[in-house]
């Protein structure tokens, strides 16, 4: 009976022993089970950045003391005295107007070879004969200088307000810019501007505005219309590379400097009630911080409120499933 008993008391150890072996190993092996479960998540950290707001613009480089010969008249010209770069004095014919092509213009717009009162009315002239009379022989320059630009065919019909030519006073070149009216509020007189063009050789030229136009007017850009103001630019040290007529694209300058904290928008999300915010590691648990952003740029927000450059920030944080979780930085 000893032996027995003794026996069934050993067997009772056995299974004890093996059970306790089993819950240690089962016991072990849920750290690394809890482990594979964990959200793997990845890290960022709030990043200074310098910014600085810009206006961007296009034009093209004309010279800075111009005036334009037109005609108040629709014209045909007979013959053109002048090319571009001649000198001039005021006085000098630069164009000759052949009036009877001019009339006979005129008349084939109206019925029955008559001159539609449109053009009477334009010409302040009751009928061809009046016409006639008030039509100018010539188009003569208006001042002193030399022939920047023409743009007039002979025999072509010129209509009344048309720029025929261009008399600079001077080689000073400027730059005309066209900014968007959307833009326009942020572009002041005095600030700085940088220049290229496809004519430039490469060089970047700077300049400064000194003249904003008081009216906007409409252009194409491209297949549509755009309202834009006209910006003057004042070219510090032009050489011989920057020419009237060439195209420029203008940088304007339009904020000073200044150091903004961003974070990557992988790192920020929206609830239902579109509050933004952020999710911060903690102790090893992901934790919801509510932010403001600012500017959108090209690698990152700005954050106006809600971090330290301190926070460590979850970037991948669609990952996250709740506020509190626990979450294992990915190696």
């Amino acid at each position: 009976m000893r032996r027995r008993a003794a026996c069934l008391t050993m067997k009772k150890y056995a299974i004890l022993i093996t059970v306790s072996v089993c819950l240690i190993a089962a016991l072990s092996g849920i750290p690394a089970l809890t482990d594979s479960m964990m959200t793997r998540v990845e890290l960022t950290q709030v990043q200074k950045t310098t910014h600085q707001d810009y206006v961007y613009a296009s034009g093209q480089v004309e010279q800075k003391y111009q005036k334009e010969v037109l005609s108040n008249f629709p014209l045909v010209i007979a013959d053109i005295l002048k090319e571009a770069g001649d000198p001039v004095q005021e006085g000098d014919v630069i164009f000759k107007v052949d009036k009877n092509a001019t009339l006979d213009m005129m008349s084939s717009f109206g019925q029955y070879n008559s001159i539609p009162s449109g053009y009477l009315e334009l010409i302040g002239a009751a009928n061809a004969s009046e016409v006639r009379e008030m039509l100018p022989d010539t188009l003569e320059a208006t001042e002193d200088g030399y022939i920047s630009s023409m743009n007039c065919t002979i025999g072509a019909i010129n209509e009344a307000g048309k720029v025929l030519c261009t008399i600079a006073k001077s080689d000073e070149v400027v730059a005309r810019l066209s900014v968007n009216e959307i833009s326009v509020p942020n572009v002041k007189i005095g600030q700085s501007v940088v220049l290229t063009g496809n004519g430039f050789q490469g060089k970047v030229f700077t300049g400064e505005i000194y003249k904003i136009s008081p009216t906007a007017k409409k252009q194409l850009n491209g297949t549509t219309q755009e309202t834009v103001v006209d910006v003057m630019v004042r070219i510090h040290e032009p050489d011989d590379s920057i020419k009237a007529g060439y195209t420029v694209k203008g940088q304007i300058v339009t904020s000073e400097k200044r150091q903004l904290q961003t974070i990557p928008y992988e790192a920020v999300l929206q609830d239902e009630q579109n509050i933004e915010f952020v999710y911060v590691l903690e102790n090893g648990r992901a934790v919801r911080r509510d932010i403001q952003t600012g500017l959108e740029l090209s690698d990152g927000v700005e954050v106006v409120e809600g971090l330290t450059p301190d926070d460590i920030v979850i970037f991948n944080a669609q990952q996250v499933k709740q506020d509190g979780e626990h979450v294992k930085v990915r190696g």
